[in-house]
């Protein structure tokens, strides 16, 4: 049922779909994926499975889309890109009927793109129904410099399953945010 809302909702963004390109990568392609390939290396989106690119948030394998994260950010600096993505992430994330673990990645997307300007989206889900929404919101703000996202990723530190909690302190201690020049 997942993979399908997926589809249909991927075909719904390229249908939509600005042409916002960078050697023929689209955001749809980065986040969705579908295209045919044969490795990794020829696929958008980084990670080829069965001859298919698997984008950012039909990947449900963590440690793959923190190595697709540093896909995103490079694509992140062609600006036409950048705002197609950070529209259809938008998008995603809004869809309080959609699934909460495509929410959740498309917020944890935004934290790659460093889409600053995605603050007040990522913060309203603070207050998502859907705790993986919300801990994602969360490890994105605090991404971001927002201290909103610190201090909800600490109440994730009391939480009551030890993987969470485990989860929230890698977020705190290993996934700061930048320094910036004021700092």
């Amino acid at each position: 049922m997942v993979l399908w809302c997926c589809a249909v909702l991927a075909g719904a963004c390229r249908a939509g779909d600005s042409e916002a390109r960078l050697d023929g990568v689209t955001a749809e392609s980065l986040l969705f994926g579908g295209e045919a390939c044969t490795a990794d290396s020829e696929c958008a989106a980084g990670r080829c499975s069965l001859g298919m690119c698997v984008g950012f948030l039909m990947n449900s394998v963590e440690a793959v889309r923190v190595a697709q994260h540093d896909r995103l950010g490079r694509a992140a600096r062609d600006p036409g890109l950048r705002a197609r993505m950070v529209e259809v992430l938008g998008q995603v994330l809004g869809d309080a009927d959609g699934d909460p673990f495509l929410r959740a990645r498309a917020a944890h997307a935004l934290s790659a793109l460093r889409a600053a300007d995605a603050r007040p989206l990522l913060g309203g889900r603070l207050g998502d129904p859907e705790e993986p929404v919300r801990f994602q919101a969360a490890r994105s703000l605090h991404r971001l410099g927002d201290p909103r996202g610190t201090v909800a990723l600490r109440a994730f530190l009391e939480h009551d399953s030890p993987a969470v909690r485990a989860l929230a302190r890698h977020a705190l201690e290993q996934e700061r945010p930048p320094v910036t020049a004021s700092e």
